[in-house]
């Protein structure tokens, strides 16, 4: 994932050599209706995804928590933040605004390639892929989330909790002191955890997923929603408590349980056979 087109390696700048769009929308379609954007290279004219950086969700997590911290801030000091001029709270916002936007484009995105669908389509009609039907569970959702946890959600989650507790215990009614930003920080910490939690459990779908895998990368369905990488997208591939567990660039894993193969040695062929197309790709 680079500034530059994954397949041509061509530069991808912001005025020039920019990315190319197009959009979805379909005629006839709701004006309300969302449409995602489609981006082209525009040297070779292959389709691109938008993804994140490390740094980008580092970019996110600071100015969600910068901006939570200022509405606290602006919530318990009133009289302070209202003596400043509108004119100069609106052009520190803008500079704050485009100085965020540029170490995102510069530092925070970058572009990885799409699947082919007609190439992923037709070795799936030809049998090249290979297709995987179960039933997600929550244990096995659960369970991902906390070896996530463990490695690294719970820093950004303990930095948020520290920033929520010192705009808590900054009050004007109580002068800041370290015992008072100590306990703000044990109340911020589990709630923060248990809100971050529960969103892959609210967003759980229990219906019956299919897996595609082949040369090109891997697809999902499930009941409606579906979902395509490239394996230029995927970081790692293991196995884990009898579990396939394929991470992509962005932190997000989709996890194949056990019960999807007849037998440990079908799994150890699946893992096998994905390992080698994602190490040619990789070269």
């Amino acid at each position: 994932m680079t500034r530059s087109c994954p397949h041509c390696h061509a530069p991808i700048g912001w005025f020039r050599n920019r990315i190319r769009r197009q959009r979805t929308r379909q005629p006839g379609a709701k004006w309300y209706r969302y449409f995602a954007v489609r981006r082209f290279c525009p040297h070779c004219g292959v389709a691109l995804r938008l993804v994140f950086r490390p740094y980008g969700h580092v970019f996110r997590l600071l100015w969600g928590a910068g901006l939570i911290g200022y509405l606290l801030f602006f919530i318990s000091h009133p009289a302070i933040t209202l003596r400043i001029e509108p004119w100069a709270l609106g052009v520190s916002w803008l500079l704050l605004v485009l100085l965020w936007t540029a170490a995102m484009f510069k530092w925070g995105v970058g572009y990885s390639v799409v699947p082919n669908e007609e190439a992923f389509a037709a070795a799936t009609a030809a049998g090249t892929n290979r297709a995987i039907r179960y039933h997600p569970s929550r244990r096995e959702a659960w369970r991902e989330y906390w070896k996530t946890w463990r490695h690294r959600l719970w820093a950004s989650q303990v930095l948020v909790a520290a920033w929520v507790g010192w705009a808590l215990s900054n009050s004007p009614l109580h002068p800041p002191s370290i015992t008072s930003w100590g306990l703000a920080f044990v109340v911020a910490l589990p709630v923060i955890m248990l809100v971050i939690a529960l969103v892959p459990q609210i967003l759980f779908k229990s219906t019956e997923r299919t897996v595609h895998v082949g040369p090109q990368g891997w697809s999902t369905e499930i009941g409606k929603v579906s979902g395509k990488r490239a394996w230029s997208e995927v970081a790692s591939i293991e196995e884990w408590a009898g579990q396939v567990v394929i991470t992509s660039a962005s932190a997000n894993a989709l996890i194949i349980p056990a019960r999807a193969f007849p037998d440990a040695a079908s799994r150890r062929q699946f893992v096998k056979d994905i390992e080698q197309w994602h190490r040619q790709y990789r070269g």
